[in-house]
Parts: structure tokens; C-alpha cells; sequence
């Protein structure tokens, strides 16, 4: 499936996400993370990808980094030696504590493709963009897996045991189902 009709049909597994500028402060962006935003990512001014910043990342920031935390983000790695006040963290341009140009996916490319690119990389998440680097959203493992459950009829605790004979029948119907549409 293209990662175009992975968002159409899986819009509402996606995470939700915002749009910072490079230049804008810290303090922006916990903003937009106090709204429920998990992934904020960074554009120019003509609105192409730059960078990303994810909640985790916040933590490792503002928090006592942990180890498990550490391979998540290069923040750790770069704000982890260095005590910040506070007050001066939150003025930083965002632009020096995002992740820069972050794993992405076209549109025209497979939800396979950003599985094996998050697998890769160990990550987690990708950026999908189009082939002027405009952002379109975000894809993450966990969106996958949730498409992959929907598909199967086990979402939303409704889930019961089944064996891989009923499960591959299921499958089979339902592509059967949208190859006559």
C-alpha cells in the first residue's frame, strides 16, 4: 500500500503532530506539546521538513534522562553533559535542540518502505513528505501496527484468540472485497 493511501484510508491512527518554525523558542514549542501534540515538526519558511522534535526528546530536556530514553533522541546525547538553567533553555531557537533532517518517506512510497526505513534506523516514527519536501504527517510504527489490527477485526479490546488459518482467510476476503470495488 503507498503511504498516500495508508493516510486517506488510517487518518485517524495517525499521531497527532504540529508545525514549529526553526527560529521559534523552546517555549513555542512546549506549547503546542501542553495541546497534545507528541511530534513537532520543524519547517522553513516555505514549509519544507527540517527537523523534528518529539516529546521524548522534552523529557530528556526537562526531565532526569534515563538510559532506556537514550537511543530516542540526539538531544540526550547533546544536552546530557551540559546543566541548562531553565529560563535560558526556553529561549533557545528550536532550531538548535530538534533532531535535523529526520528519517522521511515520500508519498509515493510503500508503508513497507517506512517500516524497513524505522526498522533501519531504530526509530519509531517517519516523516512523510512529498517530492518538494512538504510535510504531509507522520507515520509511526504504532500506526502501522493499529492499521494492521483494524484490518484484522481485533481493535478497539475486541480482541480474541484466533489462529493464523482464520486470520489469513480474513485477509484474503477482504482483499478479494477491494479488488471487485
Amino acid at each position: 500500500m503507498r503511504v498516500s493511501e495508508f493516510i486517506k484510508r488510517y487518518k485517524d491512527l495517525l499521531p497527532p503532530f504540529d508545525f514549529i518554525a526553526e527560529d521559534d523558542s523552546v517555549e513555542d514549542l512546549l506549547k503546542l506539546v501542553r495541546e497534545g501534540k507528541h511530534y513537532i515538526i520543524v519547517i522553513d519558511r516555505r514549509g519544507r521538513l527540517r527537523g523534528i522534535v518529539t516529546y521524548i526528546d522534552l523529557l530528556l530536556m526537562f526531565g532526569k534522562p534515563k538510559a532506556a530514553f537514550l537511543p530516542f533522541s540526539s538531544i540526550a546525547t547533546s544536552f546530557g553533559k551540559v546543566k541548562v538553567p531553565t529560563e535560558t533553555l526556553l529561549k533557545i531557537p528550536v532550531a538548535r535542540v530538534m533532531e535535523r533532517l529526520p528519517q522521511h518517506i515520500r508519498l509515493d512510497e510503500t508503508v513497507e518502505d517506512a517500516a524497513t526505513i524505522m526498522h533501519m534506523n531504530n526509530i519509531h516514527h517517519v516523516v512523510i513528505v512529498d517530492e518538494e519536501d512538504m510535510v504531509w504527517g507522520l507515520m509511526t510504527a504504532h500506526s502501522i501496527f493499529r492499521a494492521i489490527l483494524r484490518e484484522a477485526g481485533i481493535e478497539g479490546g475486541k480482541a480474541r484468540v484466533i489462529d493464523e488459518h482464520e486470520l489469513f482467510k480474513r485477509f484474503e476476503e477482504r482483499y478479494k472485497s477491494r479488488c471487485k470495488k
